[in-house]
């Protein structure tokens, strides 16, 4: 089997930004098709895990606090002409659960400590993915 890492926080940096740093951790990576762990090793790789430790499985999860989605979900539902309703988690948005465009939209977003998110602005953009039309809003909590 193996053991696992878990690591979880709220807003601050983005999944892929502590991606980059747990991944080193990681003795190798599954692959599902033909369902065995593949081991990495790079002489590099393994003398960092040697003098660091190591896992074989990192995972990352960051947690969007509920304000987070009423804040841009009501933007999003202006920006559509659409009803806000509570609870927020049943909405529908151009096809796809409200919820679903928080991620996206928050996805590219780090957070420096202490960040509120106050609300969204526009990028400019008038073509290509929606979430691209969109900056999040924040200020530090004082």
């Amino acid at each position: 089997m193996g053991d696992d890492v878990n690591v979880s926080w709220d807003l601050g940096p983005t999944t892929k930004e502590v991606d980059a740093i747990i991944g080193k951790y990681e003795m190798g990576s599954f692959d599902g098709m033909e369902d065995l762990y593949n081991y990495d090793h790079d002489p590099n790789r393994e003398a960092f895990r040697k003098s660091h430790g190591e896992t074989k499985y990192a995972m990352a999860n960051r947690h969007i606090p509920d304000y987070v989605y009423a804040v841009i979900i009501k933007e999003l539902c202006e920006e559509q002409h659409v009803p806000y309703e509570e609870p927020n988690h049943n909405l529908q948005l151009m096809g796809e659960w409200a919820s679903t465009w928080v991620h996206r939209i928050m996805g590219k977003v780090s957070f420096p400590a202490g960040a509120v998110v106050t609300g969204l602005s526009k990028t400019g953009c008038t073509c290509g993915l929606w979430e691209e039309f969109f900056n999040v809003e924040f200020k530090r909590a004082a």
